[in-house]
Protein backbone atom coordinates (compact mmCIF):
# COMPACT_ATOMS: atom_id res chain seq x y z
CA UNK A 1 0.00 0.00 0.00
CA UNK A 2 1.05 3.76 -0.88
CA UNK A 3 0.69 6.36 1.56
CA UNK A 4 -1.96 8.90 0.13
CA UNK A 5 0.67 11.92 2.05
CA UNK A 6 4.43 11.01 1.57
CA UNK A 7 3.94 8.34 -1.31
CA UNK A 8 5.97 5.70 0.62
CA UNK A 9 5.06 2.53 0.65
CA UNK A 10 4.04 0.80 4.00
CA UNK A 11 2.20 -2.08 5.34
CA UNK A 12 0.30 -1.68 8.61
CA UNK A 13 -2.44 0.87 9.93
CA UNK A 14 -0.23 3.76 9.68
CA UNK A 15 2.69 4.87 7.24
CA UNK A 16 6.28 3.93 8.75
CA UNK A 17 7.38 7.47 7.20
CA UNK A 18 5.07 9.94 8.50
CA UNK A 19 2.41 8.35 10.72
CA UNK A 20 -0.83 9.11 8.44
CA UNK A 21 -3.44 6.28 8.72
CA UNK A 22 -3.58 3.98 6.20
CA UNK A 23 -7.44 4.17 5.35
CA UNK A 24 -8.32 7.85 4.60
CA UNK A 25 -12.23 8.68 3.50
CA UNK A 26 -13.29 11.82 1.95
CA UNK A 27 -13.57 14.64 5.01
CA UNK A 28 -16.97 13.79 6.95
CA UNK A 29 -17.95 16.33 9.58
CA UNK A 30 -18.14 13.75 12.36
CA UNK A 31 -14.59 12.70 11.76
CA UNK A 32 -13.56 16.05 11.29
CA UNK A 33 -14.82 16.90 14.98
CA UNK A 34 -13.86 13.40 16.48
CA UNK A 35 -9.83 14.83 15.73
CA UNK A 36 -10.69 18.10 16.82
CA UNK A 37 -11.95 16.53 20.04
CA UNK A 38 -9.55 14.12 19.94
CA UNK A 39 -6.36 16.83 19.42
CA UNK A 40 -7.88 18.77 22.26
CA UNK A 41 -9.70 17.37 24.93
CA UNK A 42 -7.78 13.53 25.40
CA UNK A 43 -7.12 12.88 28.50
CA UNK A 44 -3.56 11.75 27.27
CA UNK A 45 -2.07 13.86 24.73
CA UNK A 46 -4.54 16.23 24.67
CA UNK A 47 -5.11 20.28 25.15
CA UNK A 48 -6.27 19.46 28.98
CA UNK A 49 -4.25 16.84 29.80
CA UNK A 50 -1.37 19.67 29.11
CA UNK A 51 -2.94 22.03 31.26
CA UNK A 52 -3.21 19.59 34.34
CA UNK A 53 0.40 18.70 34.14
CA UNK A 54 1.31 22.12 33.64
CA UNK A 55 -0.13 23.03 37.26
CA UNK A 56 0.94 19.89 39.20
CA UNK A 57 4.03 18.36 37.51
CA UNK A 58 5.33 21.62 35.39
CA UNK A 59 9.54 20.87 35.72
CA UNK A 60 8.83 17.07 35.01
CA UNK A 61 6.43 18.07 31.69
CA UNK A 62 9.23 20.37 30.21
CA UNK A 63 11.91 17.84 31.13
CA UNK A 64 10.03 15.09 29.75
CA UNK A 65 9.17 16.94 26.48
CA UNK A 66 12.60 18.17 26.01
CA UNK A 67 14.24 14.58 26.48
CA UNK A 68 11.80 13.56 23.92
CA UNK A 69 8.63 12.19 25.62
CA UNK A 70 6.57 14.11 23.28
CA UNK A 71 3.77 11.81 22.00
CA UNK A 72 1.47 12.52 25.10
CA UNK A 73 2.12 16.44 25.40
CA UNK A 74 0.09 18.58 23.38
CA UNK A 75 2.23 21.07 21.15
CA UNK A 76 3.62 23.74 23.66
CA UNK A 77 3.78 26.35 20.38
CA UNK A 78 0.23 25.64 19.35
CA UNK A 79 -0.62 25.72 22.82
CA UNK A 80 0.89 29.02 23.78
CA UNK A 81 -1.02 30.50 20.46
CA UNK A 82 -3.99 29.28 21.34
CA UNK A 83 -3.98 30.45 25.41
CA UNK A 84 -2.68 34.15 23.76
CA UNK A 85 -5.40 34.37 21.60
CA UNK A 86 -7.85 33.47 24.00
CA UNK A 87 -6.82 35.52 27.07
CA UNK A 88 -6.30 38.28 24.62
CA UNK A 89 -9.75 38.08 23.29
CA UNK A 90 -11.16 37.79 27.15
CA UNK A 91 -8.76 40.51 27.55
CA UNK A 92 -10.28 43.00 25.16
CA UNK A 93 -13.97 42.07 25.39
CA UNK A 94 -14.05 42.18 29.43
CA UNK A 95 -11.50 45.02 29.38
CA UNK A 96 -9.01 43.37 32.10
CA UNK A 97 -6.09 45.04 31.64
CA UNK A 98 -5.99 49.68 31.13
CA UNK A 99 -7.46 51.82 32.46
CA UNK A 100 -11.38 51.25 33.79
CA UNK A 101 -12.96 54.36 32.20
CA UNK A 102 -15.58 55.91 34.50
CA UNK A 103 -14.38 54.22 37.67
CA UNK A 104 -12.92 57.18 38.89
CA UNK A 105 -14.54 60.67 38.91
CA UNK A 106 -11.74 63.02 39.45
CA UNK A 107 -9.25 63.87 37.17
CA UNK A 108 -5.50 63.13 37.51
CA UNK A 109 -3.64 65.63 39.25
CA UNK A 110 -0.89 65.77 36.47
CA UNK A 111 -0.72 65.88 33.03
CA UNK A 112 0.23 62.97 31.03
CA UNK A 113 1.43 63.44 26.94
CA UNK A 114 -0.30 62.72 24.83
CA UNK A 115 2.02 59.54 23.53
CA UNK A 116 2.37 57.77 26.83
CA UNK A 117 -1.57 57.45 26.80
CA UNK A 118 -1.07 56.46 23.39
CA UNK A 119 1.93 53.67 24.10
CA UNK A 120 0.19 52.81 27.09
CA UNK A 121 -3.29 51.94 25.71
CA UNK A 122 -1.41 50.07 22.85
CA UNK A 123 0.73 48.21 25.47
CA UNK A 124 -2.95 47.30 27.29
CA UNK A 125 -4.74 46.33 24.49
CA UNK A 126 -2.14 44.10 23.11
CA UNK A 127 -0.41 43.10 26.12
CA UNK A 128 -0.72 39.14 25.53
CA UNK A 129 0.34 39.42 21.87
CA UNK A 130 3.37 41.52 22.63
CA UNK A 131 4.43 38.65 25.15
CA UNK A 132 4.48 36.29 22.26
CA UNK A 133 6.16 37.74 19.83
CA UNK A 134 8.78 38.07 22.94
CA UNK A 135 9.31 34.17 23.08
CA UNK A 136 12.12 34.14 20.95
CA UNK A 137 14.15 37.51 22.74
CA UNK A 138 13.54 35.46 25.95
CA UNK A 139 14.88 32.05 24.62
CA UNK A 140 17.89 34.10 23.13
CA UNK A 141 18.30 35.96 26.71
CA UNK A 142 17.77 32.53 28.27
CA UNK A 143 20.10 30.80 26.34
CA UNK A 144 22.91 32.96 26.41
CA UNK A 145 22.64 33.27 30.44
CA UNK A 146 22.56 29.67 30.59
CA UNK A 147 25.08 28.88 27.86
CA UNK A 148 27.03 26.23 29.94
CA UNK A 149 23.50 23.97 30.43
CA UNK A 150 22.86 21.18 27.87
CA UNK A 151 19.68 23.20 26.13
CA UNK A 152 19.77 24.46 22.65
CA UNK A 153 17.92 27.88 21.62
CA UNK A 154 15.19 25.69 20.68
CA UNK A 155 14.69 23.87 23.59
CA UNK A 156 15.07 27.80 25.52
CA UNK A 157 11.98 28.34 23.27
CA UNK A 158 9.78 25.39 24.81
CA UNK A 159 11.17 26.09 27.72
CA UNK A 160 10.22 30.01 27.96
CA UNK A 161 6.76 28.87 26.33
CA UNK A 162 5.56 26.94 29.29
CA UNK A 163 7.01 29.39 31.51
CA UNK A 164 4.47 32.48 29.61
CA UNK A 165 1.55 29.77 29.59
CA UNK A 166 2.20 29.21 34.07
CA UNK A 167 2.46 33.21 34.20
Amino acid sequence: MYCKNCKTEFEGNYCSNCGQKAVTSRPVLKNIIKDTLDNYITLEKGLFYLIIELFKRPGQLTADYISGKRKKYFNPVKFIFITVTLVTIITIKNQLLGPKRGIIDTEPSFDLPDYYNEYSSFVYRFFNIIRLVSIPLMSAVTYLLFKKSVYSYTENIVLNCFVLVKE
